[in-house]
């Protein structure tokens, strides 16, 4: 029973049988208090934003209706099955919570040698989702936590550079939300010292048509909506967001500021003022930087709503990491830097 718990799954570089019991029992925890205070209050067949039958019947608004992925999979297992479409929903997005969780640790595992531990602090990624999608949250938005995984698993296929593998999976994010597209300027800064090679443009080149093109003819495929129903393929409102900033409470917004993330994103940004950043090869940082675009389209407004702290999550990969560093510098023979990553002039 020992040897069992101990053998690793499925091969050498992943945590072993134990540590996926413990992922998969935090995935049923978080997915449980998020089902019972989020989803379950959701019209599956009526709601704008949660309605993933609206989505199959072609009647969602048209923000919505390109997200096609979570509702052909709730489509796929509740129909020929007779399964309740909430049931389906609570299976899913506990699959995509224990998935995140070990690609998470895989990506920890390019940074940090330690791979127990490693383990152990893939579970923190919960801490952050607790929050956004939890504490602060009442609007189910049936993409979010597919949207985590994909630009999660997007960002290790970068870090490990099978690019080949990268764009299949981007596609399949694209056709569940389109915040994938932030992979795009990740990868090109990955690459920047390679940034007009021709294997860095093809593939940049690649995701672009692959994001262009599923749009454009998802547009050409679906009938033409309503005036009422056609909010255009994102929202951009800056008017919105200047209005919200200021007339806010100011208490609100501190609010926000500090509770996003449960506070993860101060660290990371701290992480850029600690000795640490300048011990890590530039382009295993440098990705992490698409969260400067992130912050403009917010503040304009474009695509995402500033004090809907559920769309923060898309991001939370890019601030993870800078976070993890830094408090790496505390966590001495528990989280010691992986050599690879080290910066020439460091390596003694």
């Amino acid at each position: 029973m020992f040897r069992l718990l101990n053998k690793k799954f499925p091969g050498r570089q992943y945590p072993i049988l134990l540590v996926h019991a413990i992922y998969l029992f935090a995935s049923f925890a978080l997915t449980y208090v998020y089902y019972h205070k989020v989803i379950s209050f959701v019209d599956l067949y009526k709601n704008d934003y949660g309605g993933v039958f609206k989505v199959l019947n072609i009647e969602a608004i048209s923000t919505i209706q390109f997200r096609f992925f979570i509702p052909l999979l709730v489509g796929i297992f509740s129909y020929p099955l007779s399964l309740p479409p909430k049931a389906v929903l609570f299976v899913i997005t506990m699959g995509f919570t224990y998935f995140t969780i070990i690609v998470f640790y895989r990506t920890l595992c390019f940074y940090f040698e330690n791979n127990l531990f490693n383990s152990l602090l893939a579970l923190l990624i919960l801490y952050p989702l607790s929050w956004n999608l939890i504490a602060v949250n009442n609007i189910y938005f049936f993409s979010d936590i597919s949207s985590l995984f994909f630009m999660m698993l997007s960002i290790y296929l970068i870090l490990s550079e099978r690019f080949t593998l990268l764009l299949p999976v981007f596609f399949l994010g694209v056709t569940n939300h389109y915040s994938i597209g932030f992979i795009i300027p990740a990868f090109l800064l990955f690459n920047y010292k390679s940034l007009f090679s021709f294997r860095t443009i093809s593939y940049a080149g690649a995701m672009v048509i692959l994001y262009a093109g599923y749009y454009i003819i998802a547009r050409m495929l679906l009938p033409e909506l309503p005036p009422s129903m056609d909010d255009g393929f994102m929202k951009v409102n800056f008017h919105r967001t200047m209005m919200l900033l200021t007339n806010t409470p100011i208490h609100l917004l501190i609010r926000d500021i500090l509770f996003n993330f449960g506070g993860i994103h101060i660290f990371a940004l701290l992480f850029y003022f600690s000795p640490v950043w300048k011990k890590i090869k530039r382009n295993f940082t440098a990705y992490n930087l698409t969260i400067i675009l992130f912050i403009l389209l917010t503040l304009t407004g474009c695509g995402l709503y500033s004090e809907e702290l559920r769309c923060y999550i898309t991001i939370l990969p890019f601030l993870m990491i800078p976070a993890m560093l830094f408090f790496s510098q505390f966590g001495g023979n528990l989280m010691p830097l992986n050599k690879s990553l080290l910066a020439q002039n460091i390596v003694k």
